[in-house]
């Protein structure tokens, strides 16, 4: 592959990224509700009760 094929490959990851994330953003208009704790690795597995 040649140089100028991997720079086409990555600006069209670029812009499909870009249209992908305002297309999202219509989507939701509004915010969000908060979700559970961000836990990298456990997830919410804390939050369960284990008796």
């Amino acid at each position: 592959m040649s140089f100028a094929h991997i720079i086409a490959v990555g600006i069209s990851c670029v812009v499909l990224f870009a249209v992908l994330r305002q297309t999202r953003k219509r989507v939701y208009p509004l915010p969000l509700p908060p979700g559970p704790r961000p836990l990298p690795f456990l997830g919410s597995a804390l939050q369960l009760d284990t008796t």
